[in-house]
């Protein structure tokens, strides 16, 4: 099987850096890139091989029992592999696969508190230090501020931080806003001006950090390119704050609430707590858990893995409303906008709302990986398959971290495999021969007087389909049944539409209008037939 190749890139946001005068190190400086080849789709007419990223992706369904075995046999043999190939190294490891809305599969390795003879093993509710996957909440705290019109994501940070000010060399007129905060973009240092972040956090008030932020420069103009800044992120927790007075801490546990997720908190516990896992230096000795003061809202947290699955969760609900459920706490409107790029590099890595992007596959998964004292952790998905994955270890071998992810991301395309293989035929309105004839275009240019034909097709799994050929079409374009006389055309062979959406042109909709006996007379399909009828024939 032929298979064009496509890279993947493990972006590991760590918080701190390696430094010589530091007590301790962190693994991998600044960012740890691994570059992987995993296989491109071979679906024939996809053209992954001409143009490498067009791509119709499977929409999610509801698999039959055992369909994934498989898929979970091999993750599992391939990560069980890393752990014992670690040797004999202190901490643990979770991991978790998550399909939609449910958590499809999951395995723990090692012991919570190694130094402990009877400690057990952890399970998906143990929690660990996320390090940076922190800014993910302190991003859904802005979301969810914004959605309550409490702020708008281009205000100035200024306008919510008395005395906050940095020198521009740039004198670039606008200031630094939220969205930038959020995306790395804002040209700001990377630590805040602390006097001790990373060995006993930073203890400076707020007033005598902006004090000193004040005295230094940008390190770019905002908005230019992505530099990647914890304090970047202690700003917009500190903006919340402010908006809100109430502490960032607070806001946090107020949203974990209603999320329901009851081992995530923002503040640091006391020795010994309750299922934790222990987290172990390089040198195997415990890990200090540092409050790290105003840089919290970048990399505080603790979490577990079944947390951080409903996080993904709630993510893959795109089609929910604000408060359908208690743990809806962002419209699907919003979580579609947020799955949004704001900066993309060439190879397809780049930077979302927190976001950090990486081709793999054929998808383009958003990811948030973090590292702290003692701990590493990553969240990947693929927001059009609807599949996720949670790695969670509480040492600091990044070589763990790094396959461990690779091999869920291996299963995230397996998933995608088994997907083609269970599509539905696109649902069908309740009287679906209403729209099937040939139509023909209204313009008064006689080249556009092309006919167009609705009929209905065999389609996935011998049901019946509506399908439209004419106007330029290759082969039959699907119409998937929205609503009332409203349909979607797609495409699931030929890379017309993919191409169309990356051109942002990729409008498909088609509107049906009856006459005044309820008979179908005419369709509208504004993104393709732009402002003329198509005709139906009697």
């Amino acid at each position: 099987m032929g298979y064009a190749i496509g890279l993947f890139l493990v972006a590991l946001a760590v918080w701190t850096r390696p430094c010589p005068s530091l007590a301790y190190r962190i693994p991998s400086a600044e960012r740890t890139f691994s570059r992987y080849e995993y296989p491109r789709s071979s679906v024939a007419g996809d053209r992954s091989s001409e143009s490498p990223y067009c791509f119709v992706p499977p929409v999610p369904v509801k698999l039959p029992a055992g369909s994934l075995d498989a898929v979970f046999a091999q993750a599992e043999a391939n990560i069980t592999s890393v752990w014992k190939s670690a040797g004999d190294v202190p901490g643990s490891l979770s991991v978790n696969l998550i399909y939609d809305q449910d958590i499809v599969w999951s395995k723990t390795y090692g012991k919570k508190n190694f130094t402990d003879p009877l400690s057990d093993l952890p399970d998906g509710d143990t929690a660990y230090r996320i390090g940076s996957i922190s800014k993910v909440f302190t991003t859904l705290l802005a979301l969810v501020l914004r959605d309550q019109k409490s702020w708008n994501l281009d205000d100035d940070v200024a306008d919510f931080i008395p005395g906050f000010s940095v020198l521009n060399p740039f004198k670039t007129s606008r200031g630094i806003s939220l969205r930038q905060l959020a995306s790395h973009m804002g040209g700001l240092q990377r630590e805040a001006p602390c006097a001790d972040t990373y060995t006993k956090g930073c203890s400076d008030s707020d007033e005598e950090v902006l004090r000193r932020l004040a005295t230094m420069p940008l390190v770019q103009p905002p908005g230019w390119k992505p530099s990647y800044s914890n304090l970047g992120f202690a700003l917009l927790g500190l903006a919340e704050s402010h908006l809100t007075k109430l502490t960032w801490v607070d806001l946090v546990h107020m949203a974990m609430s209603d999320l329901q997720l009851n081992n995530t908190h923002a503040d640091v516990p006391k020795r010994p707590a309750e299922n934790i896992a222990e987290g172990y230096m390089t040198d195997k000795s415990h890990a200090d858990w540092v409050d790290i003061g105003f840089e919290a809202p970048a990399g505080q947290m603790f979490s577990s893995a079944n947390d951080l699955a409903e996080l993904i969760k709630l993510v893959f609900r795109t089609s929910m409303s604000f408060g359908q459920t208690p743990a809806q706490i962002l419209d699907g409107e919003t979580l579609r906008e947020w799955m949004h790029p704001v900066y993309m590099a060439e190879d397809r890595s780049g930077f979302g709302l927190v976001w950090e992007l990486f081709q793999g596959g054929d998808y383009n998964f958003r990811s948030k990986g973090g590292a702290i004292n003692g701990y590493l952790s990553m969240i990947l998905f693929a927001p059009e398959i609807k599949v996720g994955a949670v790695v969670l270890l509480s040492n600091e071998m990044s070589s763990v971290l790094n396959e461990a992810a690779k091999h869920l991301v291996l299963a995230a395309l397996g998933i995608s495999d088994v997907l083609k293989e269970h599509q539905l035929a696109a649902p069908l309105p309740p009287n679906p021969t209403d729209y099937v004839g040939l139509y023909t275009h209204d313009s008064p240019n006689p080249d556009m007087k092309s006919a167009v034909n609705i009929s209905l097709e065999p389609g996935p799994g011998g049901n019946q389909e509506i399908t439209l050929t004419g106007i330029g079409l290759g082969r039959p374009g699907v119409l998937t049944w929205l609503r009332d006389d409203t349909f979607q055309l797609t495409d699931r062979y030929t890379p017309h539409y993919c191409e169309a959406e990356t051109d942002g042109d990729a409008n498909f909709y088609v509107y049906f209008a009856r006459d005044p006996l309820g008979k179908i007379s005419h369709a509208m399909a504004p993104g393709f037939i732009y402002g003329y009828k198509l005709i139906k024939h009697p």
